[in-house]
């Protein structure tokens, strides 16, 4: 898994669990790099879910909200969006889909369809 994921949410439930199984030694291991499980990089991943990986078992653990987020310089110098479609006038940063650490991610730039007709894409400023 990732370290962002690592630290921000499997470290409050590692200690329960190793209370629970003192029996069980865990190897977590981070990187943000894409693990090959079908080349047994390792037992279990946790990240994303990939429609193309049909090999794999792939269970949900949990749901994550996506946020956007600004400093309140910004909205002192541009404003506060009311809608969606004010996003079209605002500056956004994304992500470039081809260098983030997860691959399968399936809409890394999500922010750019928000409010748009399906299948079209607003360019980022």
């Amino acid at each position: 898994m990732t370290h962002a994921y690592a630290s921000s949410v499997l470290i409050k439930h590692l200690c329960v669990f190793s209370e629970r199984h003192p029996e069980i030694t865990l190897h977590v291991a981070c990187d943000d790099l894409d693990l090959d499980l079908t080349k047994r990089d390792a037992d279990v991943a946790v990240r994303p879910y990939d429609p193309r990986a049909s090999e794999l078992e792939q269970i949900f653990l949990h749901e994550r909200r996506t946020q956007l987020f600004t400093s309140e310089k910004y909205i002192q110098k541009y404003g506060t969006p009311q809608k969606i479609e004010d996003l079209d006038n605002h500056n956004l940063i994304i992500f470039d889909p081809y260098h983030t650490a997860i691959q399968n991610t399936q809409n890394t730039n999500w922010v750019l369809t928000l409010g748009t007709i399906p299948g079209k894409k607003e360019n980022p400023s």
